[in-house]
């Protein structure tokens, strides 16, 4: 069974790590008023089947119908 995830972000990103999958394992659903926290040296980029859906620069973002990722 998915995940529900309400804030997405990676806060110990290493400085050599360029991905990080979140969920690290099985899957997750995002739903409309998740937060997605982006720090100033990171970029967050929605994949789903190999392909990019959406990117976010940094700061705090709330999921919308406006920018909600294909997902």
């Amino acid at each position: 069974m998915p995940r529900i995830i309400d804030v997405i972000e990676a806060p110990n990103q290493g400085a050599n790590e360029m991905v990080k999958r979140i969920p690290e394992y099985g899957s997750g659903d995002f739903r409309l008023g998740s937060q997605v926290i982006v720090r100033e040296s990171q970029r967050a980029v929605f994949y789903r089947d190999g392909k990019s859906l959406d990117e976010f620069d940094p700061g705090r973002h709330t999921i919308t119908t406006a920018n909600l990722p294909l997902l």
